[in-house]
């Protein structure tokens, strides 16, 4: 059953201009962000929070910051392994290796959550390029989310952990894709990010305002600062996918599913 989502009544949907009232805040360590785009009038929820990857209950999905081979590993992997049990390990290894960029879908086991969504980031200490990488893997999670129509969300500093992605990259990229999904198309109703320290959860919400003020949203939130950074656009000025990875290519992933997103070869490494 898929958790129902309660917009703040302070925050009003897109209609030309963006509502100027206070925002609503959950509790002390959460700030909602609700931004409506002409697209349909379409919203979503973002949130972000210090909190434990695995313990979001209410979510539908959660996101594991993969390693290639798809095994327990350390940090974000190695925490949703261990409350998703043996089986979710087990169940990934006729799925790997996973290439980098790319995102694949499991149940969740033992978790709370319904499912998993693996996505591989590539490391910032022996990759050639791997901010490209990084926003594959985030573009990949988030379009496997809308096809297989999951509302609710929970994902982690992409890359942050091991690889050693500096947190305002990762801030910078998932801020982007959010807003570029939110304004084509994505199931995606609420997201939770969750992140390990107040420095980082300043600097998710920097990137976000930016974000979703560039791509003609709205955010709606305490105090924030500014972030550097524009959503990408393609040279004929339309709006491009931040991980470029080609829609046509989408599909919806089987029941033992095949990876999505932008294929490359795997490097063996963890998270």
């Amino acid at each position: 059953m898929v958790p129902s989502i309660t917009t703040p009544r302070a925050v009003r949907q897109w209609s030309g201009s963006c509502s100027r009232e206070a925002p609503s805040v959950f509790n002390t360590i959460i700030i909602i962000v609700v931004c409506g785009f002409l697209l349909g009038g379409y919203s979503m929820q973002v949130e972000v929070v210090i909190g434990d990857i695995a313990k979001q209950a209410d979510m539908e999905a959660v996101v594991n910051s993969a390693n290639p081979n798809l095994r327990m590993g350390s940090g974000v992997a190695g925490a949703i392994h261990m409350a998703a049990g043996p089986e979710l390990e087990d169940y990934c290894a006729a799925l790997a290796p996973l290439g980098l960029g790319k995102a694949v879908i499991t149940p969740g086991f033992q978790l709370p959550n319904r499912w998993v969504i693996h996505a591989v980031a590539a490391s910032f200490l022996n990759h050639p390029n791997p901010e490209q990488v990084l926003a594959q893997a985030i573009d990949a999670a988030l379009r496997v989310a809308t096809e297989h129509g999951i509302q609710s969300l929970a994902m982690p500093a992409i890359g942050t952990g091991v690889f050693r992605c500096p947190p305002k990259l990762s801030a910078d990229y998932t801020a982007k894709a959010l807003a570029w999904h939110a304004g084509h198309g994505s199931s995606l109703q609420h997201v939770r990010i969750c992140v390990m320290s107040e420095a980082m959860k300043a600097s998710f919400e920097r990137a976000l305002a930016q974000a979703f003020a560039a791509n003609g949203g709205c955010w709606s939130a305490h105090q924030l600062g500014t972030a550097a950074g524009t959503l990408m656009h393609d040279p004929a000025g339309h709006a491009a996918s931040p991980g470029n990875a080609p829609r046509a290519g989408s599909r919806p992933c089987a029941s033992r599913p095949a990876a999505c997103g932008t294929a490359a070869s795997a490097d063996g490494r963890q998270r």
